[in-house]
Formats: structure tokens, C-alpha cells, sequence
């Protein structure tokens, strides 16, 4: 004859619920709902943040669960350390996706940077300080090799520092400019800028005018459609190089050209050839090109977690190779042949 079994009181209650979570179900589960997510959230169907958060607390409290219930991990002090990395890890992606920031600007040469970006992507505990922050682009060389191979790329930067003193630097697709944790990296995305100015007729306030031509050399067609504004005129504006600015068969560098010329085609069919200090005038106004400038990409990143990242990396590894080193070490090893 069976016996009933003995109610659980709380603690038992307690251990069963933590050898629950701690079971190799719960993770297995929330590796599927990650796994399951990724594919929604990439056509825009679940957030990823949502996903990645509820996937990072099941894998915590999974965790927690397991190094709370086996003492395995407590009587090893490597895999003790490595479970704890992986702690710090998930907890670190978490904050990162909560408060990442992703963005990308385009400056003209002598432009200051105002706070303001586009293609923005950001986390929703993300605290906007790009909006203070100021930095002008001075200017850019970007090396080139046979076949157009894009090379380094060095861009003028100046800024202000903490205490206020005006400071000059060079920085590139692999050394950013850092200002209260936001990332300002070159991008392959620069080209030409051309500069006018617009006077309209009887006594308005005149407006300088900036277009930023395809990113050269990608696309040699160096070409803008552009109405005025202010007016019904309608202009196409070709930039024609009269001299070679990146070489396809040897190494050179990309430079603003001093020798060139624009072809401004109407409306109406009428061709004008515009050289710098040229001036186009109509009935609504004059136009006048003040010459030729660079512009340049800079894509913005914002991690706050991205040092906790690499740390708890380290500390992973650092925790499996301590482990390991305990395990072989209490093996014995004989001298004689294995017969």
C-alpha cells in the first residue's frame, strides 16, 4: 500500500521552484524564443529590444537558478568565475540594447556639427546628449591604391574640450573622435559640395546655398537636379573634372581639384559653363558660384555596456582557462608506455 507523500513546506516549495528554473528545459526554451524572435524582429514584426530583454532576463534567472542549486559551481572557483562572466555578459547586453545609439551625418568642409542626426536608431532608455555636443569639419585626405582601393582616410576635426580650450585632431574609420561616449567614425560616403549663392531681385535677403554631389568616386557621374529657391527655376548642374583626382591605375589621394568647371543647363535649354566667381542672372535674381568644397560622412555609435562587454569576454575565458588548468592538473601522468 502506497503512501500519500508529505506536503512540501515552503522551503521545499522554494528548492523544487529553483531546480525548475535552474533546468536545462527553461534554457533550451529561451534559446528557442531568441532563435524564433530574430527572424521577426528583422522584418520589423517584434522589437528587437523586447526580444533581446526578455531573452536576457529568462537567461539570467536561468543562470542565478542553476549556480544557486548545483554546488559543482561553488566548489570550482573557474567555472564559478566563468558562470559569473556569463552573468555580466548577459547583463551588459542587456543596458546596451536598452541604451545604444546609432547614427550617421554629413558635413561640408568648414561645418559645424549641431546635434542633429539622421538614420537614427536608439534604445529606449537611451539619453539624448548628441544634441550639446559640436565639432566642425576642416577637411579629409583619403589614400588610394590600384584599382581604386580605398585606403586611410584622415578627417580634419576641430573641437572643444572639457575645459573649453579649442583642440585639432585627425581621425578615421578606426580612431574616432569620443565626446560624452558618442563615437564619430569616417565613413567611405564623401564627395563634393558646391557652394552659391543666392541673391534674389529687388532688395531680398541673400542665402548661400550648399549641394552635396554624389559620393565620389562610387559614382563618377557627378550630377544634381536643383530648383532654386524661392523660384520656379529648374537647373541640372554637372561637375566636370579637368584633372584626375583618383588615379584607377596607381596610387594616389583623394583632394579637392583645382581645375574644373560646371555646366548649368534651364528649363528653358539655355547651357551656361560656370567657373568659380561666376554669375547667372535672371529676372527673380542673381546666382553665383563661390566654388568647390568636400564633404564627408560620419557614422555616430553610443554604447554604454561596451567595455562590461569586452571585460566580461575576458573573464569568460579567464574563468574556463583556470578551470581547465584545475582539471588537468589533478591527473596523474605515467612515464611508462601504454602497452
Amino acid at each position: 500500500m502506497k503512501t500519500a507523500p508529505a506536503p512540501l513546506d515552503a522551503k521545499g516549495w522554494f528548492s523544487r521552484l529553483v531546480e525548475s528554473l535552474a533546468s536545462m528545459k527553461l534554457s533550451l526554451a529561451t534559446l528557442l524564443l531568441l532563435l524564433g524572435g530574430v527572424p521577426l524582429s528583422v522584418h520589423g514584426l517584434v522589437s528587437a529590444t523586447v526580444l533581446f530583454a526578455a531573452a536576457g532576463v529568462l537567461f539570467t534567472i536561468n543562470l542565478l537558478a542553476a549556480l544557486w542549486s548545483h554546488t559543482a559551481f561553488r566548489s570550482q572557483p573557474g567555472l564559478l568565475v566563468f558562470h559569473a562572466a556569463l552573468f555580466l555578459f548577459l547583463g551588459a547586453a542587456l543596458v546596451s540594447r536598452l541604451t545604444y545609439f546609432r547614427g550617421a551625418v554629413e558635413l561640408t568642409e568648414g561645418e559645424t556639427f549641431q546635434g542633429v542626426a539622421q538614420g537614427v536608431e536608439r534604445g529606449p532608455w537611451h539619453f539624448d546628449r548628441l544634441k550639446d555636443l559640436r565639432f566642425s569639419h576642416e577637411g579629409l585626405t583619403i589614400d588610394y591604391g590600384p584599382g581604386m582601393k580605398r585606403g586611410a582616410t584622415r578627417a580634419h576635426v576641430r573641437f572643444r574640450d572639457a575645459q573649453g580650450r579649442v583642440q585639432d585632431t585627425i581621425i578615421g574609420d578606426n580612431t574616432p573622435l569620443v565626446m560624452e561616449g558618442y563615437r564619430f567614425r569616417t565613413t567611405s560616403n564623401k564627395g563634393f559640395a558646391l557652394v552659391f549663392v543666392w541673391i534674389p531681385a529687388r532688395g531680398g535677403t541673400a542665402t548661400r546655398e550648399i549641394m552635396h554631389l554624389p559620393s565620389y568616386p562610387v559614382e563618377t557621374d557627378q550630377v544634381r537636379h536643383w530648383r532654386i529657391p524661392g523660384t520656379a527655376i529648374r537647373t541640372r548642374i554637372d561637375l566636370v573634372l579637368d584633372e584626375t583626382v583618383v588615379d584607377r591605375d596607381k596610387p594616389s589621394q583623394f583632394h579637392l581639384p583645382n581645375d574644373y568647371h560646371l555646366k548649368l543647363w534651364t528649363g528653358k535649354g539655355s547651357t551656361r559653363t560656370l567657373k568659380k566667381g561666376t554669375q547667372v542672372r535672371w529676372d527673380e535674381g542673381v546666382l553665383v558660384f563661390e566654388g568647390l568644397r568636400t564633404w564627408m560622412g560620419y557614422r555616430i555609435h553610443y554604447d554604454a555596456a561596451m567595455n562590461w562587454l569586452l571585460a566580461s569576454c575576458l573573464m569568460a575565458v579567464f574563468g574556463l582557462a583556470w578551470h581547465y588548468h584545475g582539471q588537468f592538473s589533478r591527473r596523474r601522468w605515467s612515464a611508462e608506455p601504454v602497452k
